[in-house]
């Protein structure tokens, strides 16, 4: 991209170019402003840059002898020959323009070099999601949030994907407000924007939003007694058929609605709004893409997990995988793999370079910044790139994998809460890197997923590729690899999977635990598994879907990152029970937890009924240390040990003893029968009194706080004899 102010730089430069033409001795036989190669250069502030010219990308004819090369900056300095030149004490960004000759003609070919001055960091970033739902003709305010180091900052706002004053030119300020476009039709309409934001020394970054509009039109209302996928893509087809082999009465009511408009894209998660707006009594599981997650966790729509049991089912999953799918503080979506990244290296250009290509050996050598920057001068030096797709960046802008590895691990949310997957110090280690990576020219500059970059992967001139575990898959290497962690952990892709509510949740949740949380199922979906048991075990098999130098296990390097990644301070119990178990279950803790179909029932507190026992748990826990009075309701029970009293019975808690009436304390004055006994209490307190006791027209004999009801004779009471039959007073006697 050519910003404004280099614009109007080069038209005066095509001006001086057409007076030079003129100047005697100086050969300059083409149109003004004919451009037959250009390239752009970073440095930084203060510092010098040095331009060279690529011969091999002009094209030249045969028989071009290259005679003089005239190179004039925007200060108009022209030095004479030389296919390199150095500019001092750089502070601005600019143009420098070269004029090269042929020896033996008056052929020549033009040149012009673009130098950005990497003295500002912009940082911007939306206001907000830069995914905007809107109704039908809404005004809707896009707005951006922007500081840099250089001065004052200037926004501008185009209509559109594109740069360029074809899409037109909107505002100057660091909010736009637009009108949504009227959409009368069944289908999603969308409308691009996007905002520069540029320095006073030409630098530039750039945040795009998309305004999408649902459709007015009215949908045919989904079955009740369905959960439905909502997905993007394919692979929920593998996820199905995979949960169907093990549990296949989990599969029976399931039902995919795939949009074909790509799981990433702003226009999946309008129409994924859409469909749960129409659809408030159905049960959904919802994909997402893991960059994207804060577009659809932050409509605060999805169940929480923990609510519905799965927390602990799920607790054997990567740490940095929770924390992603948490929103304020809940656990609202969960993912079946882990996407951990990791350095892939070229195996021989690491024994000619760096005299090995042991991975843990070259681990040691690219395991910190200032390491990795070492070895990547060496690469320079010895003719190799240190990488390919990850040279455009910095930690405000532009492409690559490594300015992807931040925007796919920094999530935030509209209520300004964030979720940063990489840690602080790391996230330094990146920016340092991206910085020199750029100014050194230590990448290809190849953008990812274009056609340059897939030729780098066979021209035996790159050394790493920074990778996700999809790179097995989707790079295309002429010959084994070799991988380590590399110099910071990050993750690299991923889907995640959320629950909306409905009057199915039970089927959802079903699918959900053998997805996420079952090992055997995890560990058949063909890449590393989210779950710390099912990892070993593909651990083990050590098969890799791409050929790696000596058999390395590549899952191995995968484990290790994905350990590594900043889970933040996210904990979650460890596993307790079995996936397929019932009723009050004995974990491997030593604690008993409340289990209903494998999943501990953490949403509940109280007293649970399980067989003959009443058990008193917290959050699924049966609470085998409380033994004394629990209130339930305006009651109060006795537990021992967790288990609740159900009898009429006496318990003594301190120094009292109590009656208990079906278990509960009971504050009755009077007589009660517990098990074949008669007893007097007070207040519901067993007493030890022995004394005629009157109720009714009658008196009874207690003797220490039991009705003596067979006891016949004699009894002397407060100096007077009685006689007693059966229990009850008869008569005086003396």
């Amino acid at each position: 991209m050519i910003m404004k102010k280099m614009k109007k730089l080069l038209a005066l430069m095509c001006i001086a170019i057409a007076a030079l033409i003129w100047l005697p001795g100086l050969k300059f036989p083409v149109e003004a402003g004919s451009i037959d190669y250009e390239e752009a250069v970073s440095g930084e502030s203060g510092g010098d840059v040095t331009l060279s010219i690529n011969l091999n990308k002009l094209n030249l004819p045969a028989g071009f002898e290259v005679g003089s090369c005239n190179w004039l900056t925007d200060g108009g300095t022209v030095s004479a020959d030389g296919l390199s030149y150095t500019l001092r004490n750089v502070t601005k960004s600019q143009v420098v323009s070269v004029y090269i000759s042929d020896k033996n003609s008056t052929d020549g070919r033009f040149c012009e070099f673009y130098i950005y001055v990497n003295s500002s960091n912009i940082t911007a970033k939306a206001v907000g999601n830069n995914t905007v739902i809107a109704n039908s003709g809404e005004k809707v305010t896009l707005k951006v949030s922007a500081s840099s180091n250089q001065g004052k900052l200037t926004y501008t706002w185009y209509k559109g994907q594109s740069y360029g004053g074809d899409v037109g030119q909107l505002g100057h300020k660091a909010s736009y407000t637009c009108t949504a476009p009227v959409n009368k039709t069944k289908k999603l309409k969308t409308e691009d924007y996007h905002c520069v934001i540029s320095d006073e020394m030409g630098n530039s970054s750039t945040v795009s939003f998309t305004v999408c509009v649902n459709s007015t039109a009215k949908e045919s209302k989904l079955k009740t007694n369905k959960v439905y996928i909502l997905t993007g893509d394919s692979q929920v087809e593998q996820v199905i058929k995979a949960v169907n082999k093990k549990y296949p009465s989990y599969t029976k009511n399931i039902e995919v609605i795939k949009y074909e408009v790509g799981g990433g894209s702003a226009e999946y998660y309008a129409l994924v709004q859409q469909k749960l707006a129409n659809n408030p009594e159905a049960t959904f599981i919802v994909l997402m893409d893991s960059a994207k997650l804060d577009v659809l966790l932050s409509t605060g729509v999805f169940t929480d997990l923990d609510k519905l049991g799965l927390t602990d089912a799920y607790s054997q999953s990567y740490p940095y995988t929770r924390k992603a799918g948490t929103y304020k503080g809940k656990l609202v979506a969960m993912t079946p793999e882990a996407t951990p990244g990791a350095f892939m290296f070229d195996p021989d250009i690491a024994q000619k370079v760096l005299g090995t290509s042991d991975p843990e050996k070259v681990q040691k050598m690219i395991g910190t910044a200032d390491g990795y920057l070492s070895v990547a001068a060496k690469m320079k030096e010895a003719g190799y790139y240190m990488t390919s797709g990850a040279s455009k960046n910095t930690m405000s802008g532009c492409e690559g994998i490594l300015n992807d590895m931040i925007g796919d691990t920094s999530y935030s949310y509209e209520d300004n809460s964030k979720v940063f997957m990489l840690s602080e110090a790391d996230k330094k280690t990146v920016e340092k890197i991206a910085k020199a990576t750029r100014r050194n020219e230590y990448d290809t500059g190849s953008s990812m997923w274009t056609s340059a970059w897939v030729a780098d992967m066979t021209s035996g001139k790159v050394f790493g590729w920074f990778s996700g575990t999809w790179g097995q898959y989707s790079m295309t290497f002429d010959k084994p690899m070799a991988a380590c962690q590399g110099p910071f952990a990050y993750n690299l892709g991923g889907t995640y999977y959320a629950i909306k509510s409905g009057r199915q949740d039970e089927a959802a949740v079903q699918f959900l635990k053998a997805l996420c949380c079952d090992p055997s199922v995890m560990s058949s979906l063909g890449d590393l598994p989210n779950n710390t048991v099912a990892a070993q075990k593909v651990i083990s098999k050590g098969k890799n879907p791409a050929a790696m130098k000596n058999n390395q296990n590549i899952y191995k390097v995968f484990d290790k990152m994905a350990r590594s990644i900043n889970g933040g301070s996210y904990k979650i119990s460890k596993p307790k029970v079995s996936l397929t178990s019932n009723g009050i279950v004995k974990g491997s803790d030593g604690k008993y937890y409340y289990v209903k179909k494998g999943l501990i029932q953490s949403g509940r507190s109280g007293f649970i009924k399980v067989g003959k026992k009443t058990y008193y748990i917290k959050k699924g826990v049966v609470q085998n240390k409380k033994t004394g009075f629990v209130k339930n309701g305006k009651k109060y029970y006795y537990v021992k040990k967790g288990v609740c009293s159900t009898k009429n019975e006496f318990v003594k808690v301190g120094k009292k003893t109590y009656y208990l009436n079906k278990g509960a304390k009971n504050t009755k004055t009077g007589f009660v029968k517990v098990g074949k006994a008669t007893y007097y209490v007070k207040k519901g307190l067993k007493t030890t009194q022995t004394a005629f006791i009157k109720n009714g027209r009658q008196e009874y004999y207690v003797k220490n706080g039991v009705w003596k009801k067979s006891y016949i004779g004699n009894v002397t009471y407060r100096n007077h004899v009685y006689y007693v039959k059966k229990g009850v007073k008869v008569k005086k006697v003396r």
